[in-house]
C-alpha cells in the first residue's frame, strides 16, 4: 500500500454517516449475507479493516479478525469493538493455512501496488470452500469518474481518489476478473451503486 500515512482514516469515519453511507449499503448488505450463511462461531477475517464498521456487528456472534497497516484504524477498531485486531502487512498475514471461514475484503484493493501478492495471501489463510468478497471501485463506468472529479474534489476531504498515488491500480469488471481468479473460483460478480462499485464473490476450491 501507498504510504500516505494515515490520510484515508478521516474519510473512513465519515462513510459510515449520510450520505457517504448510502453508497457503502451494498457493502454492509453483502457482508452480511456471506457471514450469516456462516455457522455461528466461524472465524471472519476482514481484511484492510479500516474503521471495522463492515463486519464490527458480527463479533459477539463470529470470531471477527481485522488486519490493517494502519496504526490508528487498529487502535480505533480495538478501542470500540470486541474482535481480534492486529496491525500488519496485508501480503504477510499472522495466521496459519487455511484458517477463516470467510474473508471480507473491502474497498482495499484499489490502494495496492501489488495487489496480487495480498490475493496470494488472502487465498492462503482460506479455508477450503471458504469464501471471501472482494470490492472496489468500477473504473469502467463513467458514472464513477464523474463522481470522482466533481463531488469528491470538492467534499471528498483526505479521499482524493481522483488521485492515481491514492488508487494505483484502477479496477474494470475484467482486471477484477483476471486477478481474482487467479487464486479462486468465480460464484458471482456483482454491480452496485448504478454500477460504480464491484463485488467478486468466491470461493477456495
Amino acid at each position: 500500500m501507498g504510504d500516505k500515512n494515515n490520510y484515508y482514516f478521516d474519510y473512513l469515519i465519515k462513510t459510515q454517516k449520510f450520505q457517504q453511507s448510502i453508497y457503502h449499503r451494498a457493502k454492509h448488505k453483502i457482508t452480511k449475507e456471506m457471514i450469516e450463511a456462516t455457522p455461528k462461531g466461524g472465524k471472519i477475517l476482514d481484511a484492510g479493516c479500516g474503521a471495522g464498521d463492515a463486519t464490527s456487528h458480527f463479533c459477539s456472534d463470529y470470531n471477527v479478525f481485522g488486519v490493517d497497516e494502519q496504526s490508528e484504524a487498529i487502535e480505533y477498531c480495538k478501542q470500540h469493538y470486541q474482535g481480534n485486531y492486529t496491525k500488519c502487512d496485508l501480503a504477510q498475514l499472522p495466521f496459519s493455512n487455511e484458517y477463516f471461514d470467510v474473508i471480507v475484503f473491502h474497498d482495499t484493493i484499489e490502494h495496492l501496488y501489488h495487489p496480487k501478492n495480498v490475493l496470494r495471501e488472502l487465498c492462503r489463510v482460506l479455508k477450503p470452500g471458504g469464501k471471501i468478497v472482494i470490492s472496489t471501485i468500477n473504473y469502467a463506468n463513467p458514472a464513477w469518474w464523474i463522481l470522482e472529479n466533481t463531488w469528491h474534489r470538492i467534499m471528498g476531504g483526505n479521499c482524493r481518489t481522483f488521485s492515481q498515488d491514492v488508487h494505483p491500480t484502477r479496477y474494470t469488471p475484467k482486471l477484477l476478473l483476471e486477478h481474482g481468479n487467479t487464486f479462486f473460483k468465480l460464484i458471482e460478480m456483482r454491480y452496485e451503486v448504478v454500477k460504480m462499485e464491484l463485488f467478486y464473490i468466491g470461493t477456495k476450491s
